[in-house]
């Protein structure tokens, strides 16, 4: 009877007499903060304590011993090891030659050693790539078989045209990928154009990576396609994943760095080949929406959470779905990005005495990539009359110099410093005039100090940027900053919630600014120069709002009868032939949008259903010479009686703006790039 519970009682007592009843703070302090007597956070792989003092390879907390007793689960782990030896020799006094066998919980030098080495290597990549350290409790050194992947969830929120299904876009086997890409990719030639037309044409407009890792990545996999393809003609299609020169290991940072280049590479030729359609049903379109589900497949080693690797994967997305609004919900991908960014601190550079010995590229790294998401969030916000994200008074972080690549001209530089800076201006002004904090009394006729007040410190500051701006060469450049500080100063001029009735004088300025900006876009559409599709249509949608409801107020001001001559004179534009003009430019703009984004058709059908009948009105009044009241004004379509708190909340199929920074096209682009769109039709 030597294996029954009576005679086993002893182990048990001697094991559990052995147990503290309390258990000791896992997570204690490397040697170096306790010498110093300073707080130690205990995050891996160095403490941030010993980053700042450069003493991140010799903190304690990288040797193995220590790293595994910083969680209470593996503190219990590593407790019951070191018991077992005892109740194995206990066991053997009592069963003698029976011995009860008591199965190790993990294997020591191989579970958890190499959990922690991928952690470590994890943490490297960020850093190298220009990361903030990632706190330990922001992600799993192990990770969990159960639950859907940050990916996974971020998709399912964000796609619109059918239900996600998590085992259907992602999770490829990247065993099976070489395979997978072989049949789906284009060939190299193909995706070498196609990448450098996204860096001549898109890449401008929103440079946050590096393209030089970009273009070893395209080398990286096509090297191992190669591979894959002579094996495959010498074993009769037999594949062995050991023999791709592009696996480094077994470990997950390997995994990453396999996927993520697959990711970025794919998406990339599918942003390229969408910027080259002009119509979602087009064979170039269905083309690009082929080549997002291909990287689709490769989503949950890029979109990681709280990593550079994956704020850079939710800004890929952010730009296909403003170019496809169809396909993506980019209002809730911003907010995603925008969240990374805060967990991550990019919203805010380190203090003095860190900046200047931080690494420079790791500190344009997460500038670009900040102001990249910063550029999205208040194109949205602003474009819909919404609150942001995040809000300018907690952001301290600096422009990045764009100085890294090679190929960054001059030009180049100026463009981007300028484009931000007057981003900035723009959510300067709509938080002043169009949030709710910001509402005060100034609702009454423009007899109001304060409001004067404002407006003329927002018109100061807008002078002071266009002033201060260096000279831009390029035509193209010149209009998309002009384009720019028009959308300011229409902003500054519409009714707000600060400011509901506006002076004569401001009703002349936003009638004026409105027509510019409309003739604007519509030579940007004609040039096929808009990339950012659904924002662009919000835009010119209001600004149609805008040259309605300021023709209305100028006529109802001028055909009073007891208005004075000598005070106010009519502006020589503000005729019909000129509001017909107008109207005609945005409506061109709607259809023409339309093409590429099917929901925006209901938008220029909702522009013309306004415009028809605020034009009825304007004819009949005119036909009668009757005064009427503008704001008042019995029929007069609501968007524009109440266009002091217009906004529109995007829907799902509602996303992201902008204009492509191209050079008009010269006979040989036009040529090439036609060319490559028949290269891509044909495989």
């Amino acid at each position: 009877m030597a294996n029954s519970p009576a005679n086993l009682e002893g182990v048990f007592v001697a094991v559990h007499s052995e147990v503290p009843l309390r258990v000791m703070q896992p997570r204690s302090a490397c040697t170096f903060c306790r010498n110093r007597k300073i707080k130690c956070d205990g995050q891996g792989p160095a403490c941030t304590p010993c980053i700042k003092h450069r003493k991140a390879s010799t903190c304690s907390i990288r040797t193995q011993h220590r790293g595994q007793e910083r969680d209470y689960l593996t503190y219990l782990e590593n407790r019951i090891r070191r018991l077992q030896p005892s109740a194995l020799n206990n066991s053997n006094s009592i069963s003698g030659d029976h011995p009860t066998e008591i199965p190790p919980l993990y294997d020591n030098n191989n579970t958890e050693a190499a959990a922690k080495r991928d952690t470590s290597s994890i943490d490297s990549l960020i850093c190298d790539i220009g990361a903030l350290p990632i706190a330990a409790s922001s992600y799993s050194a192990r990770r969990s078989a159960e639950g859907p992947s940050l990916a996974a969830v971020v998709l399912a929120s964000a796609t619109c045209t059918e239900p996600w299904h998590p085992t259907i876009g992602i999770s490829t086997d990247l065993r099976e990928a070489p395979r997978l890409l072989a049949t789906k990719l284009p060939s190299k030639e193909t995706t070498r154009k196609l990448i450098s037309h996204y860096l001549s044409h898109v890449y401008p407009r929103m440079p946050f990576f590096d393209i030089r890792g970009l273009w070893q990545q395209v080398d990286d996999i096509y090297g191992e396609l190669n591979q894959v393809n002579q094996i495959s003609s010498h074993d009769d299609g037999a594949f062995s994943h050991s023999a791709t020169p592009f696996v480094y290991g077994d470990g997950n940072i390997d995994h990453i760095r396999r996927g993520t280049a697959y990711f970025d590479v794919i998406i990339v030729c599918s942003i390229a080949t969408s910027s080259l359609s002009r119509s979602a049903d087009s064979i170039v379109a269905n083309n690009a929406r082929e080549l997002f589900r291909l990287a689709l497949r490769f989503a949950e080693y890029a979109v990681l959470p709280n990593t550079v690797i994956g704020l850079q994967a939710i800004l890929f997305l952010i730009l296909y779905g403003i170019m496809n609004p169809s396909d993506l919900n980019v209002w809730y991908l911003i907010g995603v990005g925008m969240r990374i960014c805060v967990d991550l601190g990019l919203h805010q550079d380190p203090p003095p005495k860190f900046l200047a010995s931080m690494n420079k590229n790791m500190l344009e790294t997460r500038r670009r990539l900040f102001w990249a998401t910063y550029s999205f969030d208040r194109s949205m916000s602003l474009s819909h009359s919404l609150p942001c994200e995040i809000s300018d008074s907690v952001i301290q972080v600096g422009l990045p110099h764009f100085r890294v690549e090679p190929t960054a001209s001059e030009e180049d530089v100026l463009y981007y410093t300028q484009r931000y800076r007057i981003i900035q201006l723009q959510s300067l002004i709509f938080n002043r005039l169009y949030t709710s904090s910001s509402r005060s009394s100034i609702i009454g006729p423009w007899d109001t100090c304060k409001g004067e007040e404002v407006i003329a410190e927002l018109l100061g500051s807008l002078f002071a940027w266009n002033e201060n701006n260096a000279l831009l060469s390029l035509p193209e450049s010149k209009q998309l900053m002009e384009s720019e500080r028009l959308q300011s100063l229409i902003l500054i001029y519409r009714p707000n919630k600060s400011i509901r009735l506006r002076s004569y004088n401001d009703l002349v300025q936003l009638w004026e600014t409105s027509l510019a900006f409309s003739r604007i876009y519509r030579s940007f559409v004609e040039r096929n120069e808009i990339l950012y599709i659904a924002i662009a249509a919000e835009k010119i949608f209001t600004t149609g709002l805008t040259i309605l409801y300021a023709f209305w107020q100028l006529q109802s001001i001028l055909s009073d009868p007891y208005l004075d001559g000598n005070q106010v004179s009519s502006p020589g534009t503000l005729q019909e032939v000129t509001l017909w003009n107008g109207v005609r430019d945005v409506s061109f703009v709607l259809q023409s949008l339309s093409g590429r984004w099917k929901e925006g058709r209901s938008l220029a059908h909702r522009f013309e259903d306004i415009a028809e009948r605020t034009i009825g009105l304007l004819m009949n009044r005119m036909a009668t010479q009757h005064h009427a009241d503008g704001q008042q004004s019995e029929g007069l379509p609501e968007e524009l009686v109440e266009l002091w708190q217009y906004s529109n909340s995007p829907s799902s199929s509602v996303m992201g703006i902008g204009v492509r920074n191209d050079s008009m096209l010269s006979m040989d682009d036009d040529v090439a790039l036609r060319d490559l769109v028949l290269e891509i039709v044909r495989g």
